[in-house]
Parts: structure tokens; sequence; C-alpha cells
């Protein structure tokens, strides 16, 4: 499955997270990489349960750790540059964004942030708007 760690072992990890049982999950998880440290997909799902107890700085060491372990894996290289765009570090995203296009050109979302993540900052206000007075009309169509 994944780098010594079972298939069983990892949807049960996956089950704990998606039961948001996060501290079992991470003590599975952690229990995990003690035995099998190159498991990369075991460092992504403990990046998600570092995100949703809060603990950002964890959360973005085991997304390191996973592109380290696992560079040509495009959803890690994705997932750590949209998780560095949301926090406002596009110069970072940019490359894992790119390299995640190289490996898997038909990313869908890779290409979104991207784009955004190229747009400069007052560019990037003007197309908020517009999105939201875009939404605001779609929403307006369907709710009559």
């Amino acid at each position: 499955m994944s780098a010594g760690v079972s298939e069983a072992e990892f949807g049960e990890l996956v089950a704990l997270f998606t039961a948001r049982r996060l501290d079992e999950a991470a003590l599975l998880a952690r229990t995990l990489l003690i035995r099998a440290p190159h498991a990369a997909l075991v460092h992504g799902v403990l990046v998600s349960i570092e995100e949703a107890r809060g603990d950002l700085a964890a959360a973005e060491a085991s997304l390191a750790q996973a592109y380290r372990l696992a560079p040509d894996n495009p959803h890690i290289s994705y997932n750590f540059g949209a998780f560095l765009l949301a926090r406002g570090r596009a110069h970072e995203a940019i490359a894992l964004l790119e390299h995640c296009l190289r490996r898997a050109p038909g990313h869908v979302h890779a290409a979104c942030n991207l784009g955004v993540a190229r747009l400069p900052v007052h560019e990037l206000a003007l197309h908020c708007r517009q999105a939201e007075r875009f939404a605001s009309v779609v929403f307006v169509q369907r709710a009559a």
C-alpha cells in the first residue's frame, strides 16, 4: 500500500479521521510513521488531522515531509501549494503548483490555484469582487 503500511491500517486511519476522532487518528498516524517513516500518504492524512486541530505549523511540517518523501506525487505537491497559497504565500506556492501540473497536466484545481497565485494583489481583489457579483446574479436568477 504505502511504504510499510497495510491497506487495513491506512483504512482505519482514514476512518478515524472521517469520524472526527482526531486524537485517536493522530496517535495512529504517528505510530504508523514510527514504523514506516517514508509513508507519504500517512503524512498526508496527518496534515489533515493537524489542520482540523488548528495546528497549522504542524500541518505545514507534515506537508513538507510528505513532499520530501514523494516529490513526484502530484496530489501532495498540489496540497502543499494550495496550503501555502491559502496562507498568503503565493511566491512559494507557485513552484509547487507548477510541479504538480508537470506531473498531472489535467489537474484543474492546480491550474486554477496557479492562476490565482500569479495574480497581482490589486487584480486579485478586482477578480474577487467580480466573482461575488456574478455569484449574486446567478443566485438571484436561480431563486426567481
